[in-house]
């Protein structure tokens, strides 16, 4: 048999090919990792092209990074039981508390409640009371920005 249409055979130079991981989120690339950089036009307030930016994998790297501060969480976990179709309330002086009038505490558990407060200052004073009426025994308790405690009132 003959070959229809005459073929040449060419040699083609061998380059060595990055190896590129699967796709995932990385904050820096491992070894072998193909890394796009490129360089980007950016348009100042006038509309003109201006500036070169560098970008890596989509991220402007020449922008400046947003810090995230994490505020601290002051939380009271309380373990007591109410009984059934009751509620904990705490009142106080501080992170947003008022002697006034009581905010619930988040109900866990059949004996467990929770309240907590973020972005707050100072120190903060404060007692617990069934369904914002009835008041815990013993004196005022305190908490500080960022504290964990766990209490059993008595009522």
């Amino acid at each position: 048999m003959k070959p229809s249409k005459q073929t040449t055979n060419k040699v083609a130079k061998k380059t060595p090919v990055a190896k590129t991981a699967p796709a995932a989120s990385k904050a820096t690339p491992e070894r072998n990792e193909k890394v796009e950089t490129k360089t980007a036009l950016v348009e100042n307030s006038n509309g003109k092209q201006a500036e070169k930016a560098k970008v890596s994998n989509g991220v402007n790297v020449d922008a400046p990074q947003k810090k995230t501060s994490k505020q601290p969480v002051t939380m009271v976990a309380v373990k007591a039981d109410v009984g059934f179709g009751n509620a904990l309330f705490i009142r106080g002086q501080g992170l947003g508390l008022t002697w006034d009038r009581g905010l619930p505490l988040n109900c866990v558990d059949s004996s467990t409640w929770i309240w907590s407060a973020q972005n707050v200052n100072g120190k903060a004073e404060f007692k617990l009371l069934i369904n914002d009426q009835i008041w815990s025994k013993g004196e005022n308790l305190r908490v500080t920005p960022g504290e964990k405690i766990e209490i059993a009132p008595a009522f």
